[in-house]
């Protein structure tokens, strides 16, 4: 009769452990998707707000492009937004602003595919 309790006690504690295994599991892959999640939804959030601001300034919406840009700046800094905050604030017929905007553009990222573009405005 000891015997028999002792074996359902050793299953029990077996499923216990096994329980308890699954749920660090489970916990260990819930943190592994939020870390996927939290990296990816900033460069999608930029990426899309760059995608509106090209579209504001191609539709003339330059003081909703300057707004769409500062938004993408503080999620994330890349080239692409300062670039769109450049073409706005030519919109906008603000030379000063539009050139700092390009000069951040050439300093930080050399490699954009936009420099040409700007380092022509920058030497006019």
């Amino acid at each position: 009769d000891l015997e028999g309790q002792v074996d359902t006690l050793q299953k029990q504690i077996d499923a216990k452990e096994q329980e308890e295994k699954d749920a660090a599991k489970a916990e260990k892959d819930s943190k592994d998707a939020f870390g996927i999640i939290k990296t990816n939804i900033p460069k999608t959030a930029y990426k899309t707000l760059c995608e509106e601001a090209a579209n504001a300034v191609e539709a003339g919406q330059y003081e909703k492009a300057i707004d769409i840009c500062n938004v993408a700046l503080q999620i994330q800094e890349g080239d692409d937004a300062y670039y769109y905050l450049a073409k706005a604030y030519l919109g906008n017929q603000d030379e000063q602003k539009a050139k700092a905007a390009y000069i951040s553009i050439k300093e930080n990222y050399p490699d954009s595919s936009h420099i040409d573009e700007v380092n022509e405005y920058l030497s006019e």
